[in-house]
């Protein structure tokens, strides 16, 4: 049996880098707003020459609110559910609190090409507006856990975190290099979530 995060997981595993896991799960700033209406426009404008069209539809008005997203998710359910996979370990990722983390599950080998069809397709972009013009809210027992992790490292926090962001300082990154308070924080979120939620969905194992 073949098991593979999906593509939201795998791209915030690769975050997990030199820019950190929080430069990708930070979507949404912790304040909402960083896709602009203009650019989820731009999008859907794409997508409809790419013949994506049910997503373009989706995001056409330069909005993407959670029936978007959940519309989004279900037409990719029905794609799958034409192949040999199935969507298993599907929760809300606690990193931030309102994208969907999931793994496909599946017998042959062939079927992981028209999984990323399906993804492209009915999804990907969706998802990706979503995340990306959403505050985001770290789940609190990861919250907890987090806080608890960078204290054993050194690190002070204040008890009001709310995203990676928070945890990381707002000069994480200095000359593309990870400062150590902000490599503390990539690394107790790789840790508890792996800990925490089994870090199936995150592509973490």
């Amino acid at each position: 049996m073949v098991r593979v995060a999906s593509r939201t997981a795998v791209a915030m595993a690769l975050c997990v880098g030199v820019a950190g896991l929080f430069g990708c799960a930070q979507v949404g700033g912790g304040d909402g707003g960083l896709t602009s209406p203009a650019t989820i426009k731009y999008h859907a404008r794409e997508l409809e020459k790419q013949g994506y069209s049910e997503q373009a539809a989706m995001l056409e008005d330069g909005v993407v609110d959670a029936r978007d997203y959940a519309d989004a998710f279900d037409l990719l359910r029905t794609c799958v559910e034409g192949t040999d996979a199935k969507i298993t370990d599907l929760q809300t990722n606690p990193v931030d609190g309102i994208s969907l983390s999931f793994v496909f599950e599946y017998e042959d080998p062939a079927t992981s090409d028209v999984l990323d069809d399906c993804q492209f397709r009915y999804f990907t972009t969706v998802d990706m507006d979503y995340r990306e013009s959403h505050a985001n809210q770290m789940d609190p027992v990861l919250r907890d856990a987090v806080g608890e992790c960078m204290g054993e490292l050194g690190f002070e926090t204040t008890g009001e975190e709310s995203t990676v962001q928070d945890f990381a300082g707002e000069a994480a990154v200095v000359d593309g290099e990870l400062t150590p308070r902000g490599q503390a924080a990539s690394d107790c979120v790789q840790e508890q979530v792996a800990e925490l939620f089994g870090g199936g969905g995150f592509g973490l194992n």
